[in-house]
């Protein structure tokens, strides 16, 4: 009887919230679709990043990559915003345009321009300058791996300080998990620079930081809004409905076991079955 009550209850909720039971919490606005065109300026982003690296291998001196004695001993300034373009092979491109497009059209879809591309950009820049000032003068440092770092750590701190759906430590959970997961190297190669990488995202955690106070999600529609207010307050009251079933399960009088007789006393000394052998 209970479990039919529990199981019309998920029903109700279900029905309720117009979707699954699990995900109907997700009210909040960085939860709402990804539009389409907040991926135009990643896209336009990675190919920039094939054009650049096509022209860096068929020139080998062309300008563009970034080491500690070009910029800092030359002043060629530039190049720490053009040698995050550049990359060493396909695999390279590859690979860091996939986390790429990711988590640019995650910026720029819910928080808008200033994330992506203008955080971002010179959040690279910064990356690989600090980045270059740990390696010796002549060291070439090429990818957009550093500028991906930064970019997931920004992500990583607006998803923990807006998903106000979530309790404080569900949202470190998720984090941690997804670092784990996703951002620590399974393998080390020596040809990666993984401080690059550690830079890129304290980095872009600081920056994002301190963007808190004035960089906010892209305000709803006023029919979503309305929409997402209407889901919260069907969550408030599931949830004290929940509260109260679960109350009413944990103090109600639990039945007594009995004999099909109605003796207890059977329960505890059965008499014994009498063998006859034939």
């Amino acid at each position: 009887m209970h479990l039919t009550f529990l199981l019309s209850l998920i029903e109700e909720v279900s029905m309720l919230s117009g979707q699954n039971p699990v995900t109907y919490l997700e009210e909040q606005a960085l939860a709402r679709p990804i539009e389409p065109k907040a991926a135009q300026g990643a896209l336009f982003f990675i190919l920039l990043f094939l054009g650049m690296t096509l022209y860096a291998w068929a020139h080998p001196d062309n300008g563009l990559v970034a080491t500690q004695r070009n910029v800092f001993m030359q002043g060629e300034w530039w190049r720490l915003i053009t040698s995050p373009f550049v990359h060493a092979d396909l695999v390279h491109l590859l690979a860091n345009s996939m986390l790429f497009l990711v988590f640019a059209t995650l910026l720029n879809n819910y928080f808008g321009r200033w994330a992506f591309p203008v955080l971002s950009v010179l959040g690279a820049a910064a990356t690989e300058a600090f980045a270059l000032m740990t390696y010796p003068a002549d060291v070439r440092l090429v990818g957009a791996s550093g500028m991906v770092y930064l970019m997931a750590g920004m992500w990583l701190v607006y998803f923990a300080r807006h998903s106000s759906h979530l309790t404080p430590l569900h949202r470190v959970m998720r984090a941690l998990a997804f670092v784990l997961i996703v951002l620590l190297p399974t393998s080390i190669e020596p040809q990666i620079s993984y401080r690059s990488h550690a830079i890129g995202f304290g980095l872009g955690f600081f920056m994002a930081w301190l963007s808190l106070p004035w960089l906010k999600p892209k305000p709803l529609s006023a029919e979503a809004a309305a929409r997402a207010q209407a889901v919260k307050e069907r969550r408030r009251h599931i949830l004290e409905d929940d509260d109260e079933v679960l109350t009413y399960l944990a103090l109600r009088d639990q039945p007594r076991l009995q004999s099909p007789l109605g003796d207890p006393e059977q329960m505890t000394n059965p008499t014994p079955r009498r063998e006859h052998n034939s």
